[in-house]
């Protein structure tokens, strides 16, 4: 059975916290040639192996202060003769790593086991974090742990998460996957295509960390494999997974590669992304990059986001985005989420300024934003408001959109409903009408589509 939608955004949001361990100890893994990583990995090795004391001393010096005590630890879990841990060293330390009240000498210290994580004493790390740990403070280990596994052990690490329920299941699965992607792409897609998830949250957080670990190792292939996505818009979620491995080299190298994207959801995606990273770091030169193509019809949920996040902060800041766009559909969805969010602090003054808009397709677009914020009002004067403003569009098919989207709105609530059913009634909407508004899938309430899924394993969310 399904999780109900709640369940999957807590899924989502504590997988993702899981995951992104993952994503941090790879790239501590990757970054291993670099001058600070041979510097910490001959220190930690100096200081493990047991040098005299002088070498010892020099080494910890040279550690960042996080390390600092940690010396101990090395030297009680390094086996002479470079063999990996036992099960029952392997277990000794993890209660040590466990009982560590420091949570980043805690990491540290794992991060160094995970060093000699083999098949044969995985399982015992997975049974400690599950006997000694709860909630987030488990998360943190788990990612990790089900990351590298997946990287060694891909079949043995799948193995283990299948045998959990909940939150464990789709946290170690997805790392799992994403590990085992990023060592072995064929085996991992390989695995992948002979256990497909009944669960279509499940699949769809499966393929996430697949295409996570593909882009990490082979960009080429991770493209291939989303370019042959059937679904539209999980191809352009996918993307944004691959996106998140290319902005790590800079927003302008991310735009590049997003300008080669030929197929329109996977260029959507890309698009998506970067004006996501860019809101973070230069709202400013977000505007300048979504400003230039927002006559591409890849860029309109990007529009319409950006116009929204402005609006959250300043509704006159989104309307003169709103204004400076391009006739057409972006353009629409901009003053849309501008009303949208506007009426969310402001009713009344969204109320103003719509008023003193002259007739046209802006006015018929922030009406159906200001009309689908107040038709979730619980005050009787806003509801009706809200079918007011959706009557007063000129546009037929927007009317018709706006005053659906508000229907459906009202329907929800046992306060508005009845107006709802005396609008429908006294319009002469058929049985069927009425019951296509009933049944059709309703949005989420939030203010603009956004740049990405709703969380989960790569891909980004916008504004988070």
């Amino acid at each position: 059975m399904n999780k109900s939608p709640i369940t999957h955004v807590v899924w989502t949001l504590a997988a993702a916290g899981a995951f992104a361990g993952g994503i941090f100890y790879q790239k501590s893994q990757a970054s291993a040639d670099s001058a600070s990583g041979n510097q910490l990995r001959a220190a930690a090795a100096s200081v493990g192996a047991g040098a005299n004391k002088k070498e010892g001393t020099d080494a910890a010096a040279k550690l960042p202060p996080a390390l600092e005590g940690i010396s101990d630890f090395i030297n009680k879990y390094r086996n002479a003769d470079g063999r990996p841990l036992s099960n029952e060293q392997m277990q000794a330390a993890m209660k040590d790593v466990l009982t560590e009240s420091d949570p980043v000498k805690s990491s540290l210290m794992f991060a160094m086991i995970l060093d000699q994580l083999t098949p044969e004493n995985a399982a015992t790390v997975a049974a400690e974090i599950r006997a000694r740990s709860t909630g987030f403070e488990s998360m943190r280990y788990v990612g990790l742990l089900a990351y590298k596994w997946g990287s060694i052990d891909g079949a043995g690490a799948m193995a283990e998460a299948t045998k959990q329920e909940g939150p464990a299941r789709m946290m170690g699965g997805v790392a799992s996957i994403a590990g085992w992607a990023a060592k072995d792409p064929a085996g991992a897609l390989a695995w992948l295509a002979a256990n497909p998830s009944t669960n279509d949250w499940e699949k769809s957080g499966m393929e996430r960390g697949l295409v996570s670990g593909l882009a990490r190792s082979d960009a080429a292939a991770a493209q291939k494999y989303v370019a042959g996505i059937e679904d539209k818009g999980e191809r352009a979620r996918l993307t944004q997974v691959i996106m998140d491995e290319k902005l790590k080299q800079g927003t302008d190298a991310a735009a590049a590669y997003a300008a080669t994207l030929t197929d329109p959801e996977m260029k959507k995606g890309a698009f998506e992304s970067v004006a996501d990273q860019l809101y973070r770091s230069d709202p400013q030169k977000a505007m300048e990059y979504v400003k230039a193509n927002a006559g591409e019809a890849f860029s309109q949920g990007a529009v319409g986001e950006l116009a929204r996040r402005l609006s959250s902060k300043d509704p006159q800041q989104g309307m003169e985005f709103a204004t400076s766009l391009p006739t057409g559909a972006a353009r629409n969805d901009a003053y849309k989420n501008t009303y949208r969010e506007w009426a969310q602090s402001d009713s009344a003054g969204a109320s103003t300024a719509l008023n003193a808009m002259p007739k046209g397709a802006d006015r018929d677009a922030a009406a159906s934003g200001l009309a689908r914020t107040l038709a979730g009002s619980t005050t009787p004067e806003e509801s009706h408001a809200a079918l007011v403003w959706a009557e007063s569009i000129g546009d037929p098919a927007v009317k018709q959109a706006s005053l659906t989207e508000v229907l459906q709105r009202q329907l929800r609530d046992p306060k508005t409903a009845p107006e709802a059913e005396t609008y429908m009634a006294n319009n002469n909407y058929t049985p069927e009408q009425q019951a296509a508004i009933k049944t059709a899938p309703q949005d989420s309430g939030r203010g603009g589509r956004g740049f990405g899924p709703p969380g989960g394993f790569g891909g980004r969310g916008f504004g988070r």
